[in-house]
């Protein structure tokens, strides 16, 4: 299981979101995904049951998109922004990589039960409109991505700060064994968030005054 980056822009009026939302944000990235790789051990959770990449090389992913259709077997099915698993070419033309040491199982089961959910065009804005607020129970790429590696607090972040906590993470881990990767990880996502507001996988903590 990595995290990907979307560094790339999108041709057409997509594209012109990629760079507003780099530009707002002043780094390199506009969108993230993670991404599961055979072995992950969580067929059960994308349609067709099957972790290899496809004919054209593209892997599945799960993240909060505002640009697609939700899937078939979708609580929102056919309805446009949300939680959804997709399959998606990782180039690296227009993706950077992470690779997280965590459980792969718990990420895809953290999107599957939030699959459909909608996308949070407010949440995405207060980026640069701070006084806007996440409608609860919205998501946008961020927000979904570091709550499934187990951020409580992932309203916290956007693409270009979680690449930076990801990758800062890695370089102070080196080479030290999985097992104490994925107990430092923990220590790790604590000291992002308020004393005591950690309480393991699958907790989101919204502060009220976070909250439409």
């Amino acid at each position: 299981m990595f995290v990907a980056f979307y560094h790339g822009v999108s041709d057409g009026w997509p594209g012109l979101i990629d760079r507003s939302i780099q530009s707002v944000l002043a780094g390199d990235f506009s969108h993230c995904e993670i991404v599961f790789e055979p072995g992950d051990g969580v067929e059960q959770f994308v349609d067709d049951k099957n972790l290899e990449p496809d004919a054209t090389g593209a892997y599945w992913s799960a993240s909060a998109s505002m640009m697609d259709y939700m899937p078939e077997g979708s609580p929102r099915q056919g309805k446009l922004g949300g939680v959804r698993f997709k399959r998606i070419r990782f180039s690296s033309k227009n993706w950077t990589r992470v690779p997280v040491y965590l459980s792969a199982y718990e990420a895809a089961k953290f999107f599957y039960e939030r699959r459909g959910k909608k996308y949070a065009i407010k949440g995405t804005l207060s980026h640069a409109l701070k006084f806007l607020r996440f409608t609860p129970g919205t998501y946008n790429c961020s927000l979904i991505c570091a709550g499934a590696l187990g951020y409580p607090e992932g309203f916290r972040f956007d693409p270009c700060n979680l690449f930076i906590a990801l990758a800062t993470f890695n370089a102070l881990m080196g080479s030290q064994p999985l097992e104490q990767r994925q107990k430092s990880w923990i220590e790790y996502v604590k000291s992002f968030t308020r004393e005591n507001a950690f309480d393991g996988w699958n907790t989101l903590d919204w502060p009220e005054n976070y909250l439409a």
